[in-house]
């Protein structure tokens, strides 16, 4: 199957689900950075390696157009989620700065639901 020229029938050897794909090439087209085949293939490769970040192929393809980059890359991708830990956990530090952090706290933390109001 193909999708604005660009194979898509390896998608299930990258793991990676046809909507994302689609969503990323057309990102790509919105950045005039259309992508060839082999761009794309090394863009799915690239996604795969951030797997032994804790990301799926798909996370990774979603992230790299929020972040707004053209590529995925694993040393930037590395750099930026240590970057999202370090902020969450300064901000978790300055929440309980004179308190011990408790299962409970995480758990009402977790189940909060404030922020949606």
């Amino acid at each position: 199957m193909k999708y604005k020229n660009i194979d898509l029938s390896e998608l299930p050897f990258y793991n990676v689900s046809e909507a994302a794909a689609k969503s990323f090439i057309d990102w790509r087209k919105e950045l005039k950075k259309p992508l060839t085949q082999r761009a794309f293939e090394l863009c799915l490769i690239e996604a795969v390696k951030c797997g032994t970040l804790g990301l799926t192929p798909d996370e990774v393809l979603d992230k790299t157009q929020v972040w707004g980059w053209q590529a995925p890359n694993f040393a930037y991708t590395a750099n930026k989620l240590s970057q999202e830990f370090s902020a969450i956990a300064q901000s978790v530090t300055s929440q309980t700065k004179n308190q011990p952090l408790t299962i409970d706290m995480i758990r009402r933390d977790l189940n909060d639901t404030t922020w949606a109001n």
